[in-house]
């Protein structure tokens, strides 16, 4: 997920793999560990570090997804949501 910043900003980067990622970090930090403040606020204040804020701007450099089916801590859609984030060429798997 760090990497999608990276790859983003970096042309050096030729293709990217993501392998159960999340869109958002909220979406990974917000479900499993309790944070102080306001949940928007954090969501919000992370924004733009977010994957399915970045992974647009890898194009038009290859993106490869993997999920795992049935995956407890990363839904099918918030795969399907990154995905649909990325630009071409990009390939999915599950």
């Amino acid at each position: 997920m760090h990497g999608t910043i990276v790859a983003a900003t970096d042309d050096r980067v030729s293709s990217m793999v993501l392998i159960a990622a999340t869109p958002r970090w909220g979406d990974w930090f917000l479900a499993f560990w309790p944070i102080h403040g306001d949940r928007w606020d954090y969501l919000r204040a992370s924004a733009l570090l977010d994957p399915i804020a970045n992974v647009g701007a890898i194009a038009p450099r290859p993106v490869f997804l993997q999920f795992a089916r049935g995956d407890f801590y990363i839904a099918d859609m918030t795969g399907l949501e990154l995905h649909r984030a990325a630009g071409e060429p990009k390939e999915l798997r599950a």
